[in-house]
């Protein structure tokens, strides 16, 4: 059907409804890249084509404005009384919430709401749609941010008194939940990638295991790479062995990445020699040249996209690597069609890289260790309370008070 023709919200809405609710069972956050190559290329419903996805692009946008509005409009006084202001009829057509009511074409239709409005004390009738609307925070977008590095929230010296008190007290009941799943495990384990959107859908998937999730753009900054050393070198120098899973598009830049990222750590330490030694490795696990048959990928056939294959240096290379024959036959397949081809799969394939590092002995006996127990971390409270007392009083109150 053409774009024309289509009806979005009738025809494609509830289609990414049900995806949501796919992967939400999954416990997995979708990012609308991968929410278009669901329904492009394995529900059939839009065509893999830029001016598809923007119209998803779009409706997704108009739908979780629709959730915020009716949030709001259901803390509205003017909604449960007879009649809504013009401001508020206007503030809901602005996101195309309420049409005018016509009882032959709409009727009173399931999940809608009838409404009055007045405009120039004329009354009229309208629909309120319900169920045009998706969830604000329903797909990972990591795009965008802020940058923050300082307090801004006053709190009374007071307040910060009873805070760290109700911390104490608390503790005997809350330590286990703040010894770190790595301590003292073998392996350090980060998991990178190039695209900061699916920054937040590999966060729903790793979040009960705590791995650190980098977003490095191929170290575009050398700022970035070595920040990363460093933190790297943390661990290696406490004696673990770090393990590095990388998830990318497969392009010839995307595919060239690893080895941009290993030259870049060759300058930082003897990477070869920490390989041989067991301690360093760099892994991709997605998206692999075996992964485009297995889930059957779609390609990337936006026109700019393969323009810019064209002009990639890295291409004669992923040409000769791939059997390429000329520039037309370059490829890209995003890390999104891959979460997309199979949530399921694609959760499977993150943690299977990750979870055989991980020793869940090691932090059991964290769990069950004496010192860690409520009975003692209360002793040692107490132990602390009674040591700052008896200083205190080793002193005069007001000694103390001057200190």
């Amino acid at each position: 059907m053409s774009k024309r023709n289509r009806n979005w919200e009738q025809e494609i809405l509830p289609h990414i409804k049900r995806e949501l609710n796919e992967f939400r069972k999954l416990g997995v956050i979708p990012t609308l890249r991968t929410m278009f190559y669901r329904l492009a290329s394995y529900d059939n419903v839009l065509r893999n084509v830029s001016g598809d996805y923007t119209g998803l692009s779009k409706l997704t946008s108009r739908c979780r404005k629709r959730f915020i509005v009716l949030g709001r409009i259901t803390n509205f006084p003017e909604f449960i009384q007879d009649v809504l202001h013009q401001s508020d009829i206007m503030m809901l057509k602005s996101v195309q919430l309420i049409i005018q009511y016509n009882r032959q074409r709409h009727g009173p239709e399931r999940n809608n709401i009838i409404l009055y409005g007045t405009i120039d004390n004329i009354i009229k009738k309208y629909v309120l749609k319900l169920d045009i609307h998706l969830p604000v925070d329903c797909f990972a977008d990591e795009t965008r941010g802020v940058i923050q590095d300082f307090n801004d929230e006053y709190k009374t010296p007071v307040a910060h008194i009873k805070e760290k008190l109700d911390f104490i007290g608390d503790l005997p009941n809350q330590y286990e939940k703040l010894i770190p799943k790595w301590h003292e495990q073998p392996y350090y384990i980060e998991l990178w990638t190039e695209k900061n959107a699916m920054v937040g859908t590999f966060r729903s998937i790793l979040k009960d295991l705590d791995v650190r999730i980098v977003y490095n753009r191929g170290f575009d900054s050398v700022s970035n790479a070595w920040a990363t050393y460093l933190r790297l070198l943390k661990e290696l120098d406490e004696g673990k062995k770090v393990r590095v899973m990388y998830c990318g598009d497969l392009d010839p830049s995307g595919d060239g990445m690893d080895e941009t990222i290993n030259e870049f750590m060759k300058i930082c330490f003897d990477v070869e020699k920490f390989r041989e030694d067991g301690r360093y490795d760099f892994k991709r696990i997605g998206v692999l040249y075996e992964h485009i048959a297995k889930f059957q990928l779609p390609k990337n056939l936006d026109p700019d996209v393969l323009a810019k294959l064209k002009k990639d240096p890295r291409r004669h290379d992923f040409k000769k690597k791939y059997h390429l024959e000329s520039d037309d036959d370059l490829f890209q397949y995003e890390i999104d069609a891959l979460a997309a081809a199979d949530p399921a799969e694609f959760k499977k394939i993150i943690l299977d890289a990750i979870r055989p590092f991980y020793d869940e002995e090691i932090y059991k006996r964290h769990l069950s260790d004496v010192n860690h127990s409520e009975k003692q971390i209360r002793i040692q409270v107490m132990k602390y309370v009674y040591d700052f007392i008896d200083e205190v009083n080793m002193k005069s109150m007001w000694d103390w008070l001057e200190c």
